[in-house]
């Protein structure tokens, strides 16, 4: 079942990335590509059954000079219960030279805005 969720939050990441900032025009026009460094899925209740309908909630949360951490929860939508949790450590990356390259300015202040209005749990 955790190739399911990894496929959720694989789905879900480029909308929290362009929600950040980093949309793929602009990853594109920089040169940049998404890369997750770690992902750590963490459930929190039984995983769905079969036909159970779920939502995936992903939302920014912290930045250091290159990576920054992503949440996507998992959520059984007719109970609003968390059922995981997939914990992912990114960066971006030069796609000539293949390093991690230091987060814009603008991405950073991105983050911190969204962070602050968005449930810790």
């Amino acid at each position: 079942a955790a190739a399911q969720e990894m496929g959720w939050a694989s789905n879900a990441a480029p909308h929290v990335w362009a929600r950040i900032g980093l949309s793929q025009p602009r990853l594109d026009a920089e040169g940049l590509g998404r890369v997750a460094m770690e992902t750590k899925l963490t459930w929190t209740a039984e995983p769905p059954g079969p036909g159970e309908l779920v939502h995936v909630v992903s939302s920014p949360r912290e930045a250091a000079r290159t990576t920054f951490s992503l949440r996507h929860d998992v959520v059984a939508t007719e109970t609003g219960l968390r059922l995981a949790t997939l914990d992912v450590v990114a960066l971006t990356m030069d796609l000539a030279t293949r390093r991690a390259v230091p987060l814009a300015a603008d991405v950073v202040e991105r983050m911190r805005e969204i962070s602050a209005t968005v449930s810790p749990h």
